[in-house]
């Protein structure tokens, strides 16, 4: 059992899908330092859940939960604090901050 609950968000089909596209540029930031390589292998863990979960919600116009262990959530924050810093996009900065909310 964990002492950390799990963060849950809830988002739509379009902030999932700017998530996805953002997390397309991990690479970008790989260098040979030891920090980086565990950002990045964290950050392509989660890409490949929310890739499943847009697979098989992408029929619903409803909103639908998103469920992160919080180290999950921190470095995919982390991340797309990263990335919006750079292209401002607005549904990547409701996600950044719900798991902000959810974070604290």
């Amino acid at each position: 059992m964990s002492l950390v609950a799990k963060i849950k968000i809830e988002v739509n089909m379009d902030m999932l899908q700017d998530v996805c596209d953002s997390l397309s540029h991990i690479s970008c930031h790989l260098s040979n330092q030891r920090e980086s390589k565990a950002f990045v292998n964290a950050l392509e863990l989660i890409c490949d859940k929310l890739l499943k979960k847009q697979l098989s919600k992408r029929h619903e116009t409803k909103k639908f939960k998103l469920t992160f262990d919080f180290i999950e959530a921190h470095f995919l924050e982390m991340y797309l604090i990263i990335y919006n810093s750079a292209y401002n996009v607005y549904n990547i900065q409701l996600v950044i901050n719900q798991l902000n909310q959810k974070l604290a």
